[in-house]
């Protein structure tokens, strides 16, 4: 079942979230898996026209579920104040796909600028 949540972050910092994947409220052993990081500003965006792809292979924790994603500085810089949609999908180690969050994605304006 795929989980709607809302993520949020200041247009210009560096951002990370740790994600646990978890399957019956279990943790999902995700050793092997790929997980993809898309934003979009349209939710019929093709992936070539995402604002932000990241695809993860090593994790925090694999054995625990536990992964993490983030956004460099230098990328957010370039993102406009807005709102986006995004989602997380996973493939496991047998090439079932699946999105278990998916979501509107927030950037937000910043007031300090201590980027150069």
């Amino acid at each position: 079942m795929t989980e709607e949540n809302n993520l949020s972050m200041v247009q210009g910092d560096d951002y990370s979230k740790i994600i646990s994947i978890k399957k019956n409220n279990v943790a999902e052993d995700i050793t092997g898996w790929t997980i993809y990081f898309t934003i979009k500003n349209k939710k019929t965006d093709v992936d070539a026209d995402a604002i932000y792809q990241q695809e993860i292979t090593t994790h925090t924790s694999p054995a625990d579920g536990v992964s993490q994603i983030s956004i460099p500085h230098a990328t957010s810089i370039n993102f406009e104040v807005d709102s986006y949609y995004f989602d997380i999908q996973t493939k496991d180690t047998d090439d079932i796909i699946k999105t278990p969050v998916r979501g509107t994605f927030i950037v937000n304006w910043g007031i300090t600028d201590k980027s150069n």
